[in-house]
């Protein structure tokens, strides 16, 4: 299999296909290679494990109420996946922080299975988030894709049509390849410019329950 690399015209290479690459959203500044590995590698498991019926990827940004340390990290991201159990929840979040909107804050991919857990599931559980006063906001991608034909983030107090803000990771012959949109606005997450460090935040910027095992099926099946 080819490693995994950002090319000159700005695409990225499978892990899964031998000749499979996926297009990235042009960042003057790069990307974070390891987090774009960690990111293609979940959405290329969901979709070619067999352990997902319908698997179905949501783009999150999340901003915590008050100062974001690790332990409300682990916790924001703990009592968000917990109610869609069902689904499998796959996740990978990153802290970034914007001196222009809201400082600290975090992205998030989220996985799970639509079959066993519907997007009002999804929509309900970051709901709980704000009533219990642990987040400020929520704000769900409806993509910065052109093959979508969408634009950015959108605020929703309540997620007017959670499921415009999705992506079901199947193949299609008669639309655009649903995966390759997904890897396109997840590699929005590992982009460098707002990114931090443990160093300058004092605890590790990354959160993700994707396991090396997880990895390594992705190969055999390969």
């Amino acid at each position: 299999m080819p490693a995994l690399e950002v090319t000159t015209n700005n695409y990225i290479n499978s892990t899964y296909h031998s000749r499979k690459h996926y297009e990235l959203l042009h960042k003057r500044e790069g990307y974070i290679q390891d987090y774009l590995r960690a990111l293609t590698d979940l959405i290329e498991y969901a979709s070619f494990s067999g352990e997902y019926k319908r698997p179905t990827a949501y783009f999150i940004r999340i901003t915590p109420n008050g100062l974001l340390d690790s332990k409300q990290y682990t916790e924001i991201t703990t009592k968000l996946t917990k109610p869609l159990k069902s689904g499998n929840p796959l996740y990978f979040a990153k802290a970034e922080s914007s001196t222009t909107q809201d400082g600290l804050h975090f992205h998030m991919l989220l996985i799970v299975d639509r079959e066993q857990c519907s997007p009002e599931r999804v929509n309900a559980a970051l709901d709980k988030l704000l009533k219990a006063g642990l987040i400020s906001s929520h704000r769900v991608s409806t993509g910065s894709d052109h093959r979508l034909n969408l634009m950015y983030s959108t605020n929703y107090n309540g997620l007017v049509d959670i499921n415009k803000t999705s992506i079901e990771l199947y193949n299609t012959k008669n639309k655009a390849n649903l995966i390759d949109n997904a890897v396109y606005l997840a590699a929005y997450i590992a982009k460098v410019d707002t990114s931090v460090s443990r160093d300058e935040i004092g605890f590790q910027p990354t959160r993700t329950n994707f396991k090396k095992v997880m990895k390594k099926s992705i190969a055999k099946a390969a």
